[in-house]
């Protein structure tokens, strides 16, 4: 083949074209002996790899190949590495033409710079990390991540675009958990403001005042909470959860008034979700929110430790003649015991409609007034792993619950979390398709098959799930009637503490969208739709394990005429197009390799 310059088609000369046998594994460090640079190189091999470099027109050839799965490698100074995956097949002569991305210039990268300072005190913090990711609807995202000197100072280079700017700063600087904050002041990457970076602008003053560890201060919330005709509720449960540390929320009960407090300890700013929960009542979130990614985040600052006025107004259910209810217990599944402040989601299976409740002091939850029909019932509490009805870990694989006018009883034990303690997190957006918001998508993170954290989106449909350690994660959502949805983000502390993993959700009247489906259990590659076709088809493929895929269109003498698909997947289904517009009539192969599984479907194109 022949390697170029992407942007002007220049061949470069001096390339080092590297082919490694996946088959036979290898490391990434490739080595190729002296050759002239003239238009006939030579080329050199160990048995696992195959080395050339490019002669004065960019050409390359390596021979003595086996057939077999090799990754296809292209480096040169001041250029992007280039590297692709490519199947051959026994007699094959494949040609592969490589187009490398110039290194962005020193000159055209743009300076950000700011200082990193303690709120209270206005001295420096070394140290600290502080992120730069492109912001990209698409879900792609590239950045860069550099530390803070001893004078607090730091200074990063991007190239041109916009970017989300977080600091991350450890224990020394915030409390055990560590502390997060987006630019401009901000918690949540939903909330943060993006930072324009321009050629030939410098960037300044992206500065960040964080909380220093301080004896821990008081914080006292109160408020009232009534009926709907104002009467006071005595007995009413008022929860507070932080939306970022662990544990258990607080919990206070109303006087015979209604007024309630509830007094927190604090060593630095926070931001919490506040409840309240009575027998008999809708229970509501501030404010006036049915559901907690619908709820008011109330921030707490140290610096002003009395919050008042945090009122609620309950609803009293009334069930009708036709009406139902779900009612039950939620306890602790290590310990048995009850749980307090859980919450618990009814679905309906047939319509956009929800019922929440929350348990009391004894564990025990009433969902009232329920139409009859069929319900998928989610229960989920800070610290422990959200299931649904029956246990089930995702909506597709729980039974509905059928209510008809009667009492249905459904209880449930939930797990602990086993979470990590690192200084890494994912963010991101769950969106429709037409680009609005998805609020109340449950977005799980799992290492493996174990769950570390999860989060729902909010209004904006933004979430963020931190205190993940560095490491290859399955980011996933589930909207129930929706379908379930993944992707694989990898973390790093030292060079990548922050991904950025956006989601496309169809939001129509099932899972239709290519990765909304039960999660599979093998590879597959299904039928091809239309077959024959014109101009255009559909392949639809599934794989049950995180890793490369590669699926590749070949013409009838075995030459790969379209590559669909080359990248790392997450468990999952999808569906990708072929486009014929540029091809002539003819029989072609659809070739599938995943999980080192190969699956080929034959499929004709007509005229």
């Amino acid at each position: 083949g022949r390697v170029t310059d992407a942007a002007t088609g220049t061949p470069l000369a001096g390339a080092v074209v590297s082919l490694l046998s996946q088959e036979m594994g290898g490391s990434d460090d490739h080595s190729g002996g002296d050759h002239s640079d003239d238009d006939s190189t030579g080329a050199s091999h160990d048995g696992r790899s195959h080395t050339t470099v490019t002669g004065a027109d960019g050409r390359y050839r390596l021979d003595s190949l086996h057939a077999g799965t090799y990754t296809l490698e292209a480096v040169r100074p001041r250029y992007e590495r280039s590297r692709a995956t490519i199947t051959l097949a026994t007699g094959e002569r494949a040609t592969r033409d490589i187009a490398l991305r110039a290194e962005a210039a020193e000159n055209e990268l743009v300076l950000v710079s700011g200082r990193v300072f303690i709120d209270s005190t206005k001295a420096p913090v070394a140290g600290a990390l502080v992120t730069l990711m492109e912001r990209d609807d698409d879900g792609r995202a590239r950045g860069t991540t550099v530390r803070t000197g001893a004078d607090g100072a730091y200074t990063a280079r991007v190239e041109h675009g916009r970017y989300l700017v977080a600091v991350r700063v450890g224990p020394e600087g915030a409390g055990d958990a560590g502390y997060t904050e987006y630019y401009d002041n901000a918690r949540t990457a939903g909330t943060a403001t993006p930072v324009e970076a321009r050629r030939g602008v410098p960037v300044t003053g992206i500065d960040f005042g964080v909380p220093g560890a301080a004896r821990p201060v008081v914080i006292k919330l109160s408020g009232r909470v009534t009926d709907g005709a104002g009467a006071p509720l005595a007995g009413a449960a008022v929860f507070v959860a932080s939306r970022a540390a662990r544990g258990a929320p607080a919990v206070a009960r109303t006087a015979a008034d209604g007024t309630y407090a509830v007094r927190l300890e604090r060593r630095g700013p926070d931001a919490v979700v506040v409840w309240a929960v009575r027998e008999g009542y809708a229970t509501e979130y501030y404010r006036e929110a049915p559901a907690v990614w619908a709820a008011q985040t109330l921030p707490l600052d140290p610096a002003a430790p009395a919050l008042a006025g945090i009122d609620f107004t309950l609803e009293r259910l009334v069930a009708g003649s036709a009406s139902g209810e779900i009612e039950g217990t939620v306890t602790n599944a290590n310990t048995g015991l009850p749980l307090a402040g859980a919450a618990v989601v009814a679905y309906h299976a047939d319509r956009d409609a929800l019922f929440h409740a929350a348990t009391d002091s004894a564990g025990h939850y009433a969902l009232g007034g329920l139409a009859a029909g069929s319900y998928y019932v989610l229960f989920h509490a800070e610290g422990f792993a959200p299931v649904y009805n029956g246990g089930a870990e995702a909506w597709l694989r729980a039974a509905p619950v059928v209510v008809n006018g009667t009492t249905q009883r459904l209880s449930a034990m939930l797990g602990g979390i086993n979470r990590p303690r690192g200084e890494v997190n994912v963010s991101g957006f769950a969106r429709g398709l037409d680009r609005r918001p998805v609020p109340g998508a449950l977005v799980r993170v799992f290492a493996g098959a174990a769950l570390v954290g999860f989060d729902f989106a909010d209004a904006q449909g933004a979430y963020g799930i931190d205190g993940l350690e560095s490491g290859r994660y399955i980011v996933q959502v589930d909207l129930v009637r929706r379908g379930v949805w993944q992707e694989l983000a990898t973390l790093d502390a030292a060079t990548a503490p922050q991904a950025l993993v956006n989601f496309s959700i169809d939001t129509g009247s099932g899972a239709t969208a290519a990765q909304g489906t039960e999660i599979p259990s093998g590879v597959t590659l299904g039928a091809v739709y239309p077959n024959p076709f014109r101009d255009a088809a559909t392949v639809r493929y599934t794989v049950g394990a995180a890793g490369r895929v590669t699926l590749r269109v070949y013409d009838a003498l075995g030459r790969a005429v379209a590559t669909l698909a080359d990248e790392e997947r997450a468990p999952g289904a999808y569906e990708v197009d072929i486009n014929g517009a540029n091809l002539p009539s003819g029989v072609y192969f659809c070739r599938l390799t995943a999980s080192g599984t190969t699956q080929t479907r034959t499929v004709l194109l007509v005229r």
